[in-house]
């Protein structure tokens, strides 16, 4: 990401590239908005308590930010069952996109 980032902007008050949690979704304290929409770890929190683990193979354990190199967490939070239960919740779309 740093030689992307370091090519086309190199401001020297706004280095994200050295920023691990940047781009994090799951950090509590992250707030990212696509329009006007809220990208939120709520929303996968919201779908394990609503929605029973078959229609979406997730736990709270997936979604820990402090397993940050949990491959089969990814994989669960980004397949299409997972995408799916989250078309039933308000106001997911913009986390839907983001994953």
């Amino acid at each position: 990401m740093r030689p992307f980032m370091g090519f086309f902007a190199d401001m020297p008050n706004q280095q994200i590239y050295l920023r691990d949690d940047a781009f994090r979704v799951d950090t509590p304290k992250a707030t990212m908005l696509s329009d006007d929409a809220l990208i939120s770890i709520d929303h996968l929190v919201q779908l394990i308590e609503s929605s029973s683990k078959p229609n979406h193979n997730l736990v709270k354990s997936d979604i820990l930010p402090k397993d940050r190199q949990n491959y089969s967490s990814c994989e669960k939070i980004s397949d299409e069952a997972a995408l799916d239960g989250l078309v039933s919740l308000a106001n997911s779309r913009a986390t839907r996109l983001y994953l």
